[in-house]
């Protein structure tokens, strides 16, 4: 597994040794030897890494195979980890960039029963890491969910997981336990079981694990990546005899360990007062170089001591799992002068051999008609010959005894060095996970030292604990490791983040919600009733994909779509195939389109204009004329005609398209709409306005972690419901350069004329108001002058003309559903 960085994968990172590796005084070294869990085995699919249309499985390819071949698995337990990026672009003739945009696929495993097989699911986990938008101090920004995929972690451990020093957390996707029997002869698909499967857009990261058991029978389990139908889950165009899926050599591996996803090792420590604060327990590192033993206090994990020059005397080397895979297609690499006895079709990705396929040149020590393929290693070799070990998704369990014999309380820390995003998790002598784990570190730009854990070590007590760290997907391999004996503690901490992520439904347009199922996007309003909008073939094949991939906003004047693939990532050569932003009719058809020259990050609609932000902002009022726009910041709208932004933590509201005023409310920490109202989730708390200038706070028993919308009813973490009608009790007045609300809704009757709450109206403006019951008339006395209004009572209401509201205050007024403007 190598880092995603934009997309375009690095090779494995070596990192200096920052230690000199002597030992601390006051205690022995104990040697760190991991063991490997031999109760099952580890599936491990990182090969190839990028899925090109000639690594397909259907027919689409002309041909196809499989991403690997795990052929006659008998009853055993087993761990599955399958990582890899959808790349089906076609390159420019000049071999720059790409010439021809990729498609939609599907990753899954096909389970065929070689006889009668009874197979149970335990755990599963699947991501397609999202975008997410999220505000800090008012500003909206957008970014990609972490490529370690700790949503599928979180499923996969059915436990939450939280990040370290952040309010960010990870929650799993429910699921229970599945017990399947497959006939002979009969297959089934992964996919089938998994609640959160999904398609995998062009360029993307896949990750899906799976802890599960044949108890009993046999059967092939083959990974395969095919091109999605637009119907999920559809395997029509899967052929069936797809080849073997071979080795590809691109420093990444495939295969089967004979050994579970875990490797477990003893450590035992005593110290006492002499051990003073920052003293690093050290431990004595065994491997092929450092073979009689090299005492360290800072050791590398998740590293091959030979493909390292720098750290390889401090490297675990016991802690990587041995991978072998049975691929026909090696034999084809051996020279033409090494005996077909002397041949084997059995790759083993470990520290003692090679990953070469092909013959390398003399490099490898060998002529090109003697050449063997992942040959032994001996000797100093080259580290370009060498696998990258990484050691993916293996629990690497420290079992940890400290003998405090002082006379002081002291503290245990573990201290990770390292930019990648690692999962950690503390369990006390009993095998209880401690709170807040599990956890992560968090990546980083650059490689930083952070305390991912903190035990007490009472004085005079044998304190007994397991730290378990594990290297997740996508990252760079080469752990930087350091026990610290500390006299303060440095607790684990995570907390509100400053960072409000928008828990918004994307899939609500502003009118309705959609989903995309067996090919036809659908609508409803209400939730449970779902009707075809009559997206014809050829919008989807412009649209080159399913909603999930295209966010949809309703206007009056039709529905706006754009790509939201990479909002917050910059896949530049990518973006460039998604620079079209469209305007639907009722049918989600297409009416018009403009093409940006940039990739457009975001879209609203606000004050009756549409806006864009392709690098900058533009707006346009019909859809083809698009000018920049003089704001800084994108506008949300209340489909009327209010319009808001943040910046800086300053609200600023404009109504029917006027400028921009700071209303004297208080802000909420962002504004975002959806639909005709105005919200922000804080935390367990939803405030809700028509207008902005109030807002209505309605607080719920846990945090909000996503908010959806069916008529005025806002649904919260899909269950709890909340009625917003009452917030439409008030209506925004523009006086001037003053932002006024009426505490009355405005009355708009059925041939849409809108009328003015007379006395809510007086008081906004500083008009006095008195009702003469003789007359069944009321008084209005503004600037000296005194008016006379029966005109218009509806239901025992006084209600004014936009007319009549131009006599008192001597202005031009005109009245809105949801706002009043005085000029």
């Amino acid at each position: 597994m190598k880092k995603i960085t934009a997309l375009f994968l690095a090779v494995l990172f070596l990192f200096p040794s920052l230690s000199a590796g002597a030992e601390e005084p006051g205690a022995d070294a104990p040697v760190l030897e991991f063991a490997a869990n031999e109760n099952g085995k580890y599936i491990y699919c990182n090969n190839p890494e990028w899925i090109r249309r000639e690594n397909l499985a259907d027919n689409s390819n002309p041909n196809p195979k499989f991403l690997m071949n795990n052929e006659n698995l008998g009853p055993d337990q087993y761990a599955m980890f399958i990582s890899l990026v959808n790349r089906t672009e076609l390159p420019k003739a000049n071999g720059t960039g790409f010439g021809t945009q990729g498609f939609d696929i599907e990753v899954d495993v096909l389970v065929r029963a070689k006889e009668d097989t009874e197979l149970r699911l335990t755990s599963v986990g699947f991501e397609v890491p999202e975008q997410r938008k999220y505000y800090l101090n008012g500003n909206a920004y957008t970014a990609e969910e972490d490529l370690g995929c700790f949503t599928a972690w979180a499923s996969y451990l059915k436990t939450p997981v939280s990040q370290l020093d952040s309010g960010k957390s990870y929650q799993p996707v429910p699921f229970h336990e599945t017990t399947v029997t497959v006939k002979k002869g009969e297959a089934v698909w992964l996919s089938r079981f998994i609640p959160n499967y999904r398609e995998v857009p062009f360029c993307r990261v896949v990750h899906m694990m799976a802890d599960f058991e044949i108890v009993s029978g046999m059967a092939d389990v083959n990974i395969a990546a095919l091109r999605s139908t637009g119907v999920l889950s559809d395997r029509s165009n899967f052929v069936k005899d797809a080849a073997f899926g071979s080795y590809v050599r691109e420093n990444q591996h495939k295969g089967i360990a004979d050994a579970k996803n875990q490797v477990d090792a003893s450590l035992n420590f005593v110290i006492d007062d002499s051990f003073t604060d920052g003293t690093k327990l050290p431990v004595t590192i065994v491997n092929q170089y450092a073979y009689e033993g090299n005492t360290v206090t800072n050791w590398f994990t998740n590293l091959n001591p030979r493909a390292d020059p720098w750290n390889k005397y401090n490297a675990a080397e016991s802690s990587l799992l041995k991978f072998r895979y049975e691929d026909p297609k090696k034999r084809s690499y051996y020279g033409k002068n090494v005996p077909v006895s002397q041949q084997n079709n059995v790759w083993r990705f470990d520290s003692e051999h090679a990953d070469t396929t092909q013959y390398p040149g003399r490099i490898c020590g060998f002529t090109k008609n003697q050449y063997v393929p992942n040959f032994p290693l001996s000797g100093s070799v080259d580290e370009s010959l060498c696998p990258n070990l990484g050691n993916y998704g293996v629990f690497q369990n420290y079992h940890i005894t400290i003998d405090n014999q002082g006379k002081e309380d002291k503290y245990f820390l573990y201290k990770l060095n390292t930019m990648s995003n690692n999962l950690i998790i503390l369990r006390d002598e009993n095998g209880d996970v401690l709170q807040p784990y599990p956890v992560t570190k968090g990546a980083t730009a650059v490689k930083e030292s952070d305390c991912l854990a903190c035990v007490k070590l009472p004085a005079g007590v044998n304190t007994k604990f397991t730290l378990t760290v594990v290297l997740t997907t996508n990252h760079y391999g080469g752990m930087e490791n350091a026990f610290v004996v500390s006299d303060m503690p440095s607790p684990v901490k995570t907390y509100d983040d400053s960072c409000l992520y928008n828990v918004k439904d994307t899939s609500f347009t502003g009118n309705e919600t959609l989903k995309w199922t067996d090919g036809n996007l659908l609508k409803t309003q209400n939730g449970r009733t779902f009707e075809n909008t009559g997206m014809t073939e050829t919008t989807k094949r412009q649209f080159h994909g399913r909603v999930g991939e295209m966010r949809f906003l309703y206007t009056p004047a039709g529905y706006v779509a754009k790509s939201c693939l990479y909002d917050g990532t910059p896949y530049y050569n990518v973006r460039e195939f998604y620079r079209d932003v469209y305007l639907l009719d009722e049918s989600f058809n297409i009416k018009l389109s403009h093409r940006f020259d940039s990739y457009a990050t975001d879209m609203s609609y606000a004050n009756g204009k549409f806006y864009v932000n392709a690098g900058t902002i533009f707006e346009s009022e019909d859809f083809v004329t698009w000018n920049k726009s003089a704001l800084t910041e994108m506008p949300v709208g209340n489909l009327g005609t209010l319009a808001a932004y943040m910046k800086n933590g300053r609200l600023f509201l404009s109504v029917c398209g006027e400028e921009f005023l700071q209303p004297e409310a208080v802000p909420p920490a962002y504004v975002d709409a959806i639909g005709n109202v105005f919200y922000c989730a804080d935390g367990r708390d939803l405030f809700v306005s028509a207008n902005c200038l109030s807002w209505k706070k309605y607080t719920f028993p846990e945090k909000i972690n996503t908010l959806g919308r069916h008529g005025n009813i806002l649904t919260v973490n899909g269950a709890q419901e909340v009625d917003v009608s009452e917030v439409f009790s008030t209506t925004a007045v523009k006086l001037g350069d003053q932002l006024l609300e009426l505490t009355v809704p405005m009355l708009v009757t059925e041939d849409e004329t809108a009328y003015i709450p007379l006395r809510a109206f007086a008081e906004a403006v500083g008009a006095a108001v008195s009702w003469d019951a003789d007359a069944g008339a009321a008084k209005v006395f503004y600037e000296k002058n005194e008016f006379v209004f029966s005109k218009h009572n509806f239901g025992g209401t006084m209600y004014l003309s936009e007319t009549e509201a131009e006599e008192v205050l001597k202005k031009d007024v005109k009245a809105y559903q949801d706002a009043i403007i005085i000029q």
